[in-house]
């Protein structure tokens, strides 16, 4: 096994994402535990529990992307993913190859 190889061929071929990284995928692509599971698995509580996950990003992120939304929503929703990002820069990388 090559480090994270499995868990990365796991992913592409259970969920069926499009090419690119796993930063750039909404949680719509993925399940959401399968994520928070991903990312718990290299780093630990970094996301917190399951709950909070959901309470701190995945609820605010779902919900600033209906047509309905609120321009409060969208502004929530956009710094939610923000800080997403930034809190998975140190333990994500971003590659350029294809599943």
């Amino acid at each position: 096994m090559h480090g994270g190889s499995l868990t990365t061929r796991f992913v592409c071929t259970r969920s069926k994402v499009p090419s690119g990284s796993l930063n750039s995928l909404s949680l719509s692509h993925l399940f959401q535990s399968e994520y928070f599971a991903m990312v718990n698995f290299v780093k630990p509580q970094l996301l917190g529990t399951l709950n909070e996950f959901k309470n701190r990003f995945v609820n605010p992120i779902q919900n600033g992307q209906h047509s309905d939304s609120t321009d409060r929503d969208v502004r929530v929703m956009k710094k939610r993913s923000f800080v997403l990002n930034d809190l998975l820069k140190g333990c994500m990388q971003r590659s350029g190859w294809m599943c």
